[in-house]
């Protein structure tokens, strides 16, 4: 199980799903990133993980993802006795970009620190993953596999205000993709930071149905993810998913 410096990973868990956290740069000159998981003060806890990537490698965008992650873990851990997915993932974002937002226009002068996150709760009944950016999430369910969104966020062509808050930080608001799966006995879901890639998802399907092991699951798929990633950017369509990160479930 790999963590991030400075953060406990707490097993308290609601029940006791596996989950396996990788994630690998692609290139050296990567967006600061950082992820956690972790429980709620109440016993029994929902299943709380989240990743956040700032918008470019610096010193700043590493404040931001750090001024996230803590926003995040200190409201929702204040939800005591709350094991209602959604409220702690809508909770989750509303907190981040309120900090993120204050802290850039108190530091800055009226500037912004911009980043984006996926967040997801497990209450023990269901799954609820939220994402600002086009990170596409994956439902292994009796051999067939779907996507927990299944659309691509469409930038503004003017990089207007609708590209603007799809960041944390930016504005008072944040718009936030969110969905919820009531979870199956058997069930197996996939988190990515890589948008939806057709000629990835078979190499999803067959990781998910033939990998016992989740760390084989999420290994297989950062070699894959990577090769996929790096082949756009050579194309010349480098784009702002320049981690890779992927959080695989068993609930069986």
């Amino acid at each position: 199980m790999h963590t991030i410096p400075d953060y406990e990973l707490s097993l308290n868990f609601l029940s006791d799903l596996r989950m396996i956290v990788s994630h690998q740069p692609i290139v050296d000159k990567r967006p600061a990133a950082r992820y956690v998981a972790w429980s709620l003060d109440i016993r029994p806890s929902p299943v709380c993980l989240a990743f956040v990537e700032g918008t470019k490698l610096s010193v700043t965008s590493q404040i931001g993802a750090k001024l996230a992650l803590d926003a995040m873990i200190t409201e929702c851990s204040a939800l005591r006795g709350t094991i209602n997915g959604p409220e702690i993932v809508q909770t989750g974002f509303r907190e981040a970009n309120r900090q993120l937002y204050q802290y850039g226009a108190k530091m800055l002068s009226g500037g912004r620190i911009a980043a984006h996150a996926l967040f997801a709760a497990f209450d023990g009944k269901r799954l609820t993953i939220g994402r600002t950016a086009p990170y596409e999430s994956y439902l292994l369910r009796e051999g067939k596999l779907s996507q927990f969104f299944g659309t691509v966020i469409e930038p503004s062509s003017s990089g207007g205000s609708s590209t603007m808050e799809r960041f944390l930080g930016t504005g008072k608001q944040v718009l936030v993709d969110i969905a919820t799966v009531q979870i199956e006995k058997g069930d197996r879901v996939l988190l990515s930071s890589l948008p939806r890639q057709e000629s990835l998802e078979p190499e999803i399907l067959s990781a998910l149905n033939e990998c016992g092991d989740l760390d084989e699951v999420t290994f297989r798929l950062i070699q894959q993810g990577a090769h996929d990633s790096l082949t756009v950017a050579e194309g010349g369509q480098l784009s702002l998913e320049q981690n890779l990160f992927f959080a695989a479930f068993d609930f069986s």
